[in-house]
C-alpha cells in the first residue's frame, strides 16, 4: 500500500512539465530554426531557380560562375555571388544582382565586366573589379544599398562607383 502511494506521489510530481520530445528529423523545419528559436532567414538558396540562372546552391548562397562574354543576372529572392573570372573578357556585357536579397560581384580579369556591375534591388551589395579595364561602365547603385566595391588595375571602375564605399583592395 505504500509503494501505491509514492508513485501517486511521482506521479503528482510530474504534471505541469512538457513531455521530453525526440530531437527533431535532420532537414526538417524545427532542425533549421536558429537557437532563440526563430525562424531561418527565408532568403535561402531556391535550387530551381538558381538553376535557371546557371547558378548552383552552395550553403544558402546561389553562386553564378561566368567565363563568357555574356551578361549575367542573379534570380530574384536569395543572397547570391556572381564570379566572373578568367582571361576572354569574363561577364564582358555586364554582371547585375536583379532583386537579389544580398548579392556579391567578382570581376576578376581583362575587361572583366566592361560594360558595368549592378547591385540592383539587392540591400547589400560587394562588387570587386580586378583586372585592367575591369567595371569600366561602372557600377550602378541604388541609394537604399549598402554598398562597397574594391577596384583594381588600369581603367577598372572607370565610369564610377556611385555610392558605393571604394578602395583599392581586392586580394
Amino acid at each position: 500500500m505504500r509503494g501505491g502511494l509514492i508513485l501517486v506521489v511521482v506521479a503528482a510530481c510530474r504534471l505541469g512539465f512538457d513531455p521530453i520530445e525526440p530531437d527533431p528529423a535532420p532537414g526538417t523545419v524545427a532542425d533549421a530554426l536558429v537557437p532563440d528559436g526563430l525562424a531561418p532567414d527565408a532568403a535561402a538558396c531556391d535550387p530551381v531557380a538558381c538553376g535557371a540562372s546557371g547558378g548552383t546552391c552552395e550553403s544558402a548562397t546561389c553562386v553564378i560562375a561566368r567565363t563568357g562574354e555574356r551578361a549575367v543576372e542573379c534570380p530574384a529572392g536569395m543572397p547570391c555571388r556572381i564570379e566572373c573570372t578568367g582571361t576572354e573578357r569574363p561577364c564582358r556585357d555586364g554582371a547585375s544582382c536583379g532583386g537579389a536579397t544580398s548579392c556579391e560581384i567578382r570581376c576578376i580579369g581583362y575587361r572583366a565586366c566592361q560594360d558595368g556591375a549592378s547591385c540592383g534591388t539587392a540591400p547589400v551589395c560587394t562588387v570587386t573589379c580586378d583586372g585592367e579595364e575591369a567595371c569600366e561602365g561602372g557600377i550602378d547603385v541604388d541609394p537604399a544599398t549598402s554598398c562597397t566595391s574594391h577596384c583594381c588595375g588600369i581603367e577598372a571602375c572607370a565610369g564610377g562607383t556611385g555610392t558605393c564605399a571604394r578602395d583599392a583592395v581586392c586580394s
